[in-house]
């Protein structure tokens, strides 16, 4: 027999758009709050309590929740599936003038239908067919998918032959301290249970390949996600003297032009392959402006993995940094020769001393040139960065760290 569940996950979805889940922002355990008061509403849970669990992160700076419930069938089998999804999204700035409507599906299209559409947003707008709203795919829908299909289950014990774990966790959008902190209760629940894990699905969206694309794909296996950094310290110098310093910008420009949307670095496996790196930040990092050239310059990379490890992708890094480094002081003494043969001046080569290393290498070798000095310095660093920094994420707590301890030493 066919069940429909798309009348209710739409409701729950328009239920858990129109509550702000913003990543960070302190309003995460409100979804989690729902989830969890909309399983404790269910027979089930009413008479098995403690298979339903209200999580705070662990070691976390701000307070917020996961939701995670443990649904046993009749059938006595050890055999568990577990849903898997988040319940954070990623701001609303980028909604401009309409950002107030962010959570409001309904109001939202209302302010969408007068605005200046293209013909093919205009017609989805008009299907009835989309819903709108931050979080709507990415991925408020895929929890109200696990939330109904707990909900059916939980109902007709009879037709479950096995076990559901389901886990609506925050921080997926940052740094992932939900599900790092969910693992523990998981862990716990596997063994107390004695519990099977077949599979995990994870209900996200998914996109069409190219223009034109009707299919609905289901992925199988895993994909890793890693996020290589690039911290670049330049040679600072007077803009009257641009030929005489180091500009960490032109560096970081030859790094993103060998390794942004570069196919060389896809990971092919068995005929799929990933997307390739993709540039999720490029900045320099002065405070202010004046009429020096920047210090340093940071690069974050989103690099999908099926079959290479961190290490692997490391040492891609820094050949590729070592690469673009070359690259840069080349391409800078062609046009200082340039620049001395149309003005009639002396040209002289301008040499520097420049090294890449991993952050490990460069962590090694000052422990090494100045021992205590550097090692007290580094623990004592990482103490204040916490103090005066706490809701900072892995990503730039490590750069504020690194550009610290460059500046330092």
């Amino acid at each position: 027999m066919e069940i429909s569940f798309f009348k209710e996950i739409k409701e729950i979805t328009t239920d858990l758009v129109s509550i702000e889940s913003i990543v960070k922002k302190g309003s995460e355990t409100k979804m989690a709050e729902f989830v969890y008061d909309y399983y404790s509403n269910l027979d089930y849970f009413k008479k098995n309590p403690e298979n339903l669990i209200l999580q705070q992160t662990v070691n976390d700076d701000i307070k917020r929740h996961n939701t995670i419930c443990l649904l046993k069938g009749n059938s006595k089998s050890n055999k568990t599936v577990v849903l898997l999804g988040h319940i954070d999204t990623v701001g609303v700035d980028d909604f401009k003038y309409l950002k107030d409507y962010a959570f409001d599906s309904e109001k939202l299209v209302e302010q969408l239908s007068k605005e200046d559409l293209s013909e093919e947003i205009r017609k989805d707008l008009q299907s009835q067919e989309y819903m709108f709203g931050r979080g709507a795919l990415d991925m408020k829908s895929g929890v109200a998918n696990h939330m109904a299909i707990i909900k059916y289950f939980s109902e007709n014990l009879d037709k479950l032959n096995g076990n559901i774990v389901a886990v609506a966790e925050c921080d997926e959008e940052d740094s992932s301290m939900g599900i790092i902190s969910a693992l523990d209760v998981l862990k716990d629940l596997k063994d107390k249970e004695d519990l099977d894990d077949q599979v995990t699905v994870i209900s996200d969206f998914t996109t069409p390949l190219y223009k034109g694309d009707n299919s609905r794909y289901i992925y199988l296996g895993t994909v890793g996600k890693l996020l290589p950094s690039f911290y670049i310290g330049g040679v600072e110098t007077h803009v009257g003297q641009g030929f005489f310093g180091v500009d960490p910008t032109l560096v970081g420009s030859e790094i993103d032009r060998e390794f942004n949307l570069n196919m060389e670095y896809s990971d092919c496996s068995k005929g799929e392959a990933t997307i390739p790196p993709v540039c999720l930040q490029f900045r320099d990092l002065k405070e202010k402006y004046d009429v020096q050239t920047p210090l340093s310059s940071n690069l974050y990379y989103n690099y999908a993995t099926h079959s290479q490890s961190p290490k692997d992708v490391i040492e891609i890094a820094k050949t590729i940094a070592k690469k673009s480094l070359e690259k840069a002081l080349k391409y800078k003494d062609q046009q200082y020769k340039l620049w001395c043969e149309k003005g009639n001046y002396e040209y002289k080569k301008v040499d520097y001393n420049l090294m890449v290393y991993t952050w490990e290498e460069y962590d090694n070798h000052l422990k090494e040139i100045y021992k205590e000095k550097y090692t007290e310095f580094l623990e004592d660093l990482k103490n204040s960065i916490d103090k005066d920094f706490p809701e900072l994420s892995h990503t730039e707590f490590n750069l504020k760290l690194i550009d610290n301890v460059y500046k330092k030493f």
